[in-house]
């Protein structure tokens, strides 16, 4: 992934998720339910923190990383503005995950999927992260979905929008199952972009 597109992007992306507004309102309520005080997190492909901050008064620990830099210094003045003490924000490649084994009770990589090149070599990285019985929550973007969402799609891709990898609800769910993780939820979440929110555990 090019970091400076997502530097040029950070500093209109929070406009761009009230776009969607419902939808991550929606994310962060079914992410409330799989978590908490005990836990320790990572969210990966954290943007500007909005996903992590909405609940990190639910868990005893979060480190949530981003590619770009931008993107991770508006969240870090987010968090200091609210005084929240129990969020890391670091920049990190997602493909480069350098903690150790069974260090996290839950992992988010929210919509971030579709942005990889390389989406297997990223999931199958995770599970050696993940305490056993910990969850991989996933909530992706449909890009596949259907004639609309293809359509949308290939405009976002025209507009320089880096699109990589497309799944609509079955494949999805196929690839994180052939992947070695079992699917324990999946949530429709309805958008312009439809989601698919998925809670996996490892096999």
């Amino acid at each position: 992934m090019e970091s400076n597109y997502w530097n040029i992007k950070a500093f209109d992306y929070d406009t761009h998720l009230k776009k969607s507004e419902n939808a991550y309102l929606k994310i962060i309520e079914l992410i409330k339910i799989e978590i908490d005080k005990s836990q320790t997190l990572l969210d990966l492909g954290t943007g500007t923190g909005e996903i992590p901050i909405a609940f990190a008064d639910g868990v005893m620990k979060i480190i949530a990383t981003d590619f770009s830099q931008e993107m991770i210094d508006i969240a870090f003045k987010k968090s200091k503005k609210l005084k929240l003490d129990n969020i890391t924000f670091k920049v990190q490649d997602c493909y480069a995950q350098n903690y150790g084994n069974e260090i996290f009770d839950v992992i988010i990589a929210s919509n971030l999927l579709h942005l990889l090149d390389e989406p297997e070599q990223f999931i199958n990285s995770l599970k050696r992260l993940l305490n056993k019985g910990g969850k991989l929550i996933i909530p992706t973007y449909l890009h596949n979905e259907s004639f609309k969402t293809r359509f949308i799609s290939k405009i976002l891709k025209f507009k320089g929008h880096p699109i990589n990898t497309k799944f609509d609800s079955i494949s999805l769910v196929e690839f994180i199952t052939n992947c070695g993780y079992n699917v324990e939820k999946r949530v429709f979440i309805k958008n312009i972009m439809p989601m698919l929110f998925v809670v996996a555990t490892r096999k």
